[in-house]
């Protein structure tokens, strides 16, 4: 195990009351403040996930993955927030490479954005291809919309409309609204109106939904 993760497991458990550790990091007290703030229940829920997590238990490692990318909203310097997004998509990796489509599509982003890992378009589209052949909506709309902007991927309006598709066929509103807008625009395809107005109407009707 790399020494960092070695830390930062060392650092949620002693927040837990697993362990003692005498070194306290930036991220640690980081740590520490955010789980101080959770119930008894929630603590000893965190403690299982860890657990789990390093028994190669890969739901408990996506969850901690989650839990850690979180936490990046609240780190209060640039060390601490850097150092939470390599911890998370260690934790993504662990789970993706097991072929936990959730923690594919979250690696995916990590890749895309260069979120605690170096920037690789190339790398992030194999992490949403994965998770989107395994039938992830979040992981075919991004799929859908790198290939229709060309960003991360040569542009390509039959696979954007192939992964829109898919998920919009799972009532992901966002990918029957892009796919309505493609009808529209004859993006790749002939200016289709009905199919717009079709697609368009079923994304409002799930918005209205919630």
């Amino acid at each position: 195990m790399e020494k960092n993760v070695a830390v930062s497991i060392g650092i949620i458990a002693t927040c837990c009351g697993l362990l003692v550790s005498a070194t306290v990091t930036p991220a640690g007290a980081q740590g520490r403040n955010v789980i101080a703030q959770f119930s008894q229940e929630q603590q000893q829920q965190l403690a299982e996930w860890i657990t789990r997590a390093e028994q190669g238990d890969v739901g408990s490692q996506f969850l901690l993955g989650l839990l850690l990318e979180s936490w990046q909203a609240s780190a209060t310097t640039d060390e601490t927030r850097e150092w939470l997004a390599v911890e998370a998509a260690d934790w993504f990796r662990r789970a993706a490479e097991q072929g936990y489509r959730g923690a594919q599509e979250r690696l995916g982003a990590a890749y895309f954005a260069g979120r605690g890992v170096t920037q690789d378009f190339t790398e992030a589209v194999q992490w949403f291809r994965q998770a989107a052949e395994q039938g992830h909506a979040q992981a075919q709309l991004v799929l859908g919309s790198i290939y229709r902007a060309g960003r991360g991927a040569p542009q390509d309006y039959s696979e954007a409309m192939l992964w829109y598709r898919r998920a919009a066929e799972q009532n992901n509103a966002d990918a029957q609204e892009q796919l309505g807008q493609m009808y529209l625009n004859g993006e790749g395809i002939p200016q289709d109106y009905v199919s717009a107005h079709m697609w368009f109407n079923l994304a409002a009707s799930r918005v209205n939904r919630g």
